[in-house]
């Protein structure tokens, strides 16, 4: 009898180490939002999370509000991670995140960073300062095929098949008025000694805009290639689609294909050991709701919870509580 117990255990132990060599974990920043009382909310939209696990991987929450020492101790947990889209400001979380990224990757140590949107334009602000991004872009709502560098190699666009997709099929949505030229790019020696571009695009104005970048350690794109396969709201009370997202069988191939070269990314790295389960819980656990602009959103509690206490169900109650008698809306 005893010595099925301890083969038990030896087997859970066993696949205990196992899942944690093969799945990796990815810090996912939150947003912050206003619910009906004017209550600092933080959230994740679900296709950030959906696209992540498609490639694999998992994903913890890194608050919005997060100070220097609770961002440290996520850093020390994860594998890489991704700064979503959204409409807020650079926080300091963003910035001290980016610094231990890169003095990871200086030191050998490679730490991926992905950034969607408002995530690519925080690359921009962290390497090439606030001034470098520029706003005015008519690019909102629109699904747009690339125009791929042909002095650059893309590492995301390697593939012929994805090539051809991305280079003749409208199936990068962008939702964005904020962005960079690629003119005002080349221009920021702060950004070249970091990223290569290697795709634009043009506004519904004829404006050129910079569409993805790239470096060795990180990768940015303008457009939401979570949406085409985790995002499918529609205008209330009716069958038309909440926004211009394509669902077609190319879109989703490249969906999926990005999600496969990030989690390939995720796995080069070993920095990170996710021990810390009781304080930094997976973002599937918390509290989700539906939403309109996105299907669905799951709702994170501000970083005071994680200073306040180191228990997995704290965090968690103050998540579900702060949903009580708010309506959510961007």
């Amino acid at each position: 009898m005893l010595s099925k117990i301890f083969q038990s255990v030896a087997i859970i132990l066993i696949l205990s180490n196992i899942c944690c060599a093969t799945v990796p974990v990815v810090g996912i920043l939150s947003q912050p939002k206003k619910s009906g009382n004017e209550t600092s909310i933080h959230y994740i939209a679900a296709s950030y999370v959906k696209w992540v696990e498609s490639s694999g991987a998992t994903s913890i929450p890194i608050p919005y509000d997060a100070d220097e020492a609770l961002t440290r101790e996520i850093f020390s947990q994860i594998n890489g991670v991704l700064f979503p889209g959204g409409s807020a400001l650079l926080p300091l979380s963003a910035k001290v995140m980016w610094d231990l990224a890169l003095k990871s990757n200086n030191s050998g140590d490679y730490f991926p960073v992905w950034g969607t949107c408002l995530g690519f334009e925080f690359l921009i602000e962290l390497t090439g300062g606030i001034d470098a991004l520029q706003t005015g872009f008519n690019a909102e709502n629109v699904s747009l095929p690339l125009i791929l560098s042909s002095e650059q190699n893309s590492q995301l666009y390697e593939e012929e098949s994805i090539k051809n997709i991305v280079t003749t099929k409208h199936i990068t949505m962008n939702n964005h008025r904020n962005g960079i030229t690629p003119s005002h790019f080349e221009a920021n020696k702060s950004l070249t000694a970091v990223f290569r571009i290697t795709s634009t695009n043009v506004d519904l104005d004829g404006t050129p805009f910079v569409s993805t970048i790239e470096s060795s350690m990180a990768f940015g794109v303008q457009y939401h290639p979570e949406k085409n396969n985790f995002e499918y709201g529609l205008q209330p009370g009716t069958s038309i689609p909440y926004e211009a997202i394509s669902h077609t069988e190319d879109a989703i191939k490249l969906s999926f294909h990005l999600a496969s070269f990030f989690g390939s990314c995720l796995r080069k790295s070993s920095i990170g050991k996710y021990t810390l389960v009781h304080r930094h819980r997976t973002i599937i656990e918390y509290p989700v709701v539906k939403g309109i602009h996105f299907e669905q959103e799951y709702i994170i509690p501000p970083a005071k919870e994680w200073e306040m206490s180191d228990k997995l169900e704290d965090s968690y109650e103050t998540a579900r509580l702060s949903l009580r008698g708010s309506t959510l809306s961007h």
